[in-house]
């Protein structure tokens, strides 16, 4: 895999889209009382799908922008700075007053993937310096691939094939898939 952020001219290094909002276990509880399902709070989006080349992230402590989207279209655009990940913003709105007015969401990511892994086999990620430098044009085509995308407008009017200059997305890892796809990256 290439290094998404090898000269630090990118401002989105990763993300996902469109992902379901009840394929993430929000309240996993504690132990094995009533509320645990045995399932961990994460935010698991996996590239490729054997062995070989399977690769899987957990985007919970992630910083960048997040959509909130319902049936009619974007609803809310957030901003996961600081200590707070893209995780605990995202957990945040299924309490807040915005609870009831999504059902998916996508994300941008700003941090530096690395090509080494974590003791559950996560690819490792490092938060992007507060003080990294873009050229303006740079920062524009990942603004502009970011809005395309989320707004759909690549297939509605847009013929300009922009895209990110390095960034990978991720597919969501459906809560029903998740033990057999930890199975896979485990080392034998």
């Amino acid at each position: 895999m290439p290094a998404a952020t090898e000269r630090g001219k990118v401002l989105i290094t990763a993300y996902g889209m469109f992902w379901r909002r009840d394929d993430v276990n929000w309240s996993p509880g504690r132990g094995q009382g009533r509320r645990s399902t045995g399932t961990p709070f994460e935010l698991l989006g996996r590239r490729g799908k054997n062995r070989g080349n399977l690769q899987v992230i957990d985007a919970r402590k992630m910083k960048g922008v997040y959509l909130l989207h319902n049936d009619y279209g974007t609803y809310y655009v957030g901003l996961a700075k600081g200590e707070q990940g893209l995780g605990n913003r995202l957990y945040g709105h299924t309490r807040d007053h915005h609870k009831d007015q999504w059902t998916s969401f996508s994300w941008f990511a700003f941090d530096t993937l690395l090509r080494t892994v974590d003791e559950h086999g996560y690819l490792k990620y490092n938060p992007t310096p507060a003080n990294r430098l873009l050229k303006p044009s740079d920062l524009v085509k990942d603004v502009e691939a970011m809005l395309m995308l989320s707004l759909g407008t690549l297939e509605r009017g847009n013929q300009n094939t922009s895209r990110f200059r390095r960034a990978i997305e991720w597919e969501q890892v459906r809560l029903q898939d998740r033990t057999d796809l930890l199975e896979r990256i485990q080392p034998r």
